[in-house]
């Protein structure tokens, strides 16, 4: 908690006689000053801890809470709030009875989903709402965590007690971040994050891939065509897949939004090694997986023929927002 104790000030009176040269230098004063709110940061050692720190984001800080406020709707930005809600990919997190509220942020850093929430809570204090959620969510699955994904590393201290993590279907965070109060007003903010599914995949030619399909199901098949004289292959969406390419663009950079933005279709996409084919090093190219799941890879390396092996990252956005 943040407080501002006495601060010192010299106050110094000059009294001038009329007729002779004389001064008298005297006094001092201290001054003392107190806020009316006090805010209550938390994650306070971790490089991100309210929206304006995300590099992939702008949002601000909740507001500072004005004096005498008794109800949310005094407060700048909840004046229309209604109640708050989450998305379904969170549904076991719920907010204290009567919480106002709205969707302040969504962006993604590092195939990282964020979103972060704005809330507003009446008859409760600082401590009751971080006891709130310290009691209500270890029993739907999220445990405690030290570390919380910001900036999309995993590994990012979180900082203070109030961070959760679980791990199904993938590991999904939820941070109590920047709690402010005045009197039984209390604003604060709740940044939830979904980890992407990550992996390599090699691929020798001829043979079929999988990212995200399962049984007996393939994503993509390998065909090779010929290898005289020069490789013709081609990479085939497989049981009801869809694929597209991006080109050669940033891996890490290329979201979940732009991914949907690309047009689908069950046609191959060309592989040969003549310069005509879009499959290089360093090319990315998405999929809506058998599972309907967008993902995205990139083509690490191509190997020499007959094997042609083809060596490849990929990203599952299994659980969205």
């Amino acid at each position: 908690m943040a407080s501002r104790g006495p601060s010192p000030a010299i106050v110094r009176y000059s009294l001038l006689a009329s007729l002779l040269v004389v001064s008298l230098v005297s006094g001092a004063c201290a001054i003392s000053s107190s806020s009316g709110t006090t805010a209550h940061p938390t994650a306070t050692t971790s490089p991100a801890t309210t929206a304006t720190d995300d590099t992939s984001g702008g949002g601000a800080p909740p507001p500072t809470l004005p004096p005498g406020v008794t109800n949310c709707s005094q407060v700048p930005g909840f004046g229309g709030a209604g109640p708050v809600s989450v998305s379904s990919a969170f549904n076991e997190v719920a907010f204290p009875a009567g919480t106002v509220g709205a969707l302040a942020q969504s962006f993604e850093t590092k195939s990282y989903l964020f979103e972060i929430i704005n809330a507003c809570t009446i008859n409760f204090t600082v401590s009751h709402i971080r006891s709130y959620f310290a009691a209500a969510l270890p029993p739907t699955g999220f445990a405690q965590s030290a570390t919380f994904p910001y900036q999309g590393n995993p590994a990012a201290a979180c900082g203070d007690p109030y961070c959760w993590v679980s791990s199904l279907p993938t590991n999904r965070y939820v941070s109590l971040e920047s709690i402010a109060a005045n009197g039984s007003v209390v604003t604060y903010k709740l940044r939830l994050a979904i980890a992407p599914i990550t992996g390599t995949e090699t691929i020798q030619g001829t043979y079929f891939g999988r990212f995200d399909a399962s049984g007996v199901a393939n994503d993509v098949w390998w065909e090779i065509v010929t290898n005289t004289p020069y490789r013709q292959a081609k990479m085939v969406p497989q049981d009801g897949a869809k694929i597209a390419n991006a080109g050669v663009t940033s891996f890490s950079a290329y979201t979940l939004n732009q991914l949907k933005g690309l047009s689908y279709s069950v046609t191959p996409l060309n592989g040969n090694a003549d310069g005509t084919g879009v499959l290089v090093t360093n090319d990315v190219f998405a999929l809506i997986s058998v599972n309907g799941h967008y993902v995205k890879v990139l083509v690490t390396g191509i190997g020499p023929t007959p094997t042609n092996i083809i060596s490849l990252q990929y990203v599952v956005y299994k659980v969205t927002f």
